[in-house]
């Protein structure tokens, strides 16, 4: 539907709280923004949300009930540019979580890359192995990555200052 919704902890119905249900790229106040199959989403240190909204290609942040797009273009604007807000790229991007320091990182999906976006500056991470359509992303309490690789059909912890990248065994593997 094209919409952040808020589900209550105790129950009932959910509640919008960004999108006005049409599909696009329109930033302003949260309930008339127009949002693009919104993905992974990641509360920032300010109490902000950044999400990633896949279709149109953005890196997109809920701040005071208004909606800002950090990265990105629109529907016909992707690719694998680093940069600055106005020049950098992404392609269907699903995960996104935050990093210490107030960075973003960002599962570029269509790309296979791991992007970062801080400082008002997206880079691509260097892995030292590739990831293939990685889909959603968390961060472990010593700081690594978590990646779903899923082409791979693998869970991946990446070190985001050596670019490392070790997978996660399933635990009917180990045993």
């Amino acid at each position: 539907v094209h919409r952040l919704v808020a589900v209550p902890a105790e129950g009932g119905p959910t509640v919008a709280i960004a999108g006005s249900g049409a599909e696009g790229l329109r930033d302003g106040p949260a309930a008339s923004a127009h949002l693009a199959q919104p993905s992974g989403l990641t509360r920032l240190s300010d109490g902000a949300l950044a999400f990633a909204d896949s279709e149109v290609s953005v890196l997109r942040v809920l701040r005071d009930g208004v909606v800002e797009t950090l990265v990105g273009q629109g529907l016909f604007e992707w690719g694998t540019i680093d940069g600055d807000r106005d020049t950098a790229r992404l392609q269907h991007p699903l995960g996104v979580a935050a990093l210490a320091g107030g960075a973003i990182a960002v599962a570029d999906t269509f790309n296979s890359l791991i992007r970062i976006w801080e400082q008002g500056r997206l880079r691509t991470l260097a892995l030292q192995e590739s990831v293939d359509e990685p889909g959603g992303l968390d961060v472990l309490p010593d700081g690594r990555l978590i990646v779903a690789d899923t082409n791979h059909h693998r869970v991946v912890a990446v070190d985001i200052a050596t670019g490392r990248v070790a997978e996660i065994p399933d635990r009917k593997s180990v045993v």
